[in-house]
C-alpha cells in the first residue's frame, strides 16, 4: 500500500516538474526579442530586418524560410510582422519590428 502511494506521488511531482518547465520556457520564449508586439526588435532601417531574418534559426537547428510579411500600425507605432517556417520540423514563427523610426 506505501509502495503505490510512494509511486503515485512521484508520477505527480514529475507531471508537476515537466508541466513547469514547459510553462517556463514558453514564458521566456515569448520574452525574446522579436516574440511579440510588446518585444518587437526597434529598426531605423528595413535592411536590419533582412539581416535578422536571415539568421533566424529554429529550435532543432534548422534555418527558418520566409513565409511573408505584414505591417501594423497601433497607436501611432508601426511594425513589420514576419512570418517564418522551419522547413524541416515546420514550426512557425512570428518575428515583430518597431519600424516606426524608418518613417519618421
Amino acid at each position: 500500500m506505501f509502495a503505490s502511494f510512494a509511486i503515485g506521488l512521484a508520477v505527480i511531482a514529475a507531471v508537476l516538474a515537466v508541466g513547469y518547465r514547459r510553462w517556463s520556457d514558453a514564458r521566456e520564449e515569448a520574452r525574446r526579442a522579436g516574440a511579440s508586439l510588446r518585444y518587437a526588435i526597434p529598426v531605423r532601417r528595413f535592411d536590419q530586418i533582412d539581416r535578422v531574418v536571415r539568421r533566424r534559426v529554429c529550435r532543432c537547428g534548422e534555418r527558418l524560410q520566409l513565409q511573408g510579411e505584414d505591417s501594423r500600425e497601433i497607436e501611432g507605432r508601426r511594425f513589420r510582422v514576419i512570418n517564418m517556417l522551419c522547413p524541416d520540423c515546420e514550426r512557425r514563427e512570428r518575428l515583430y519590428f518597431d519600424v516606426t523610426r524608418v518613417f519618421h
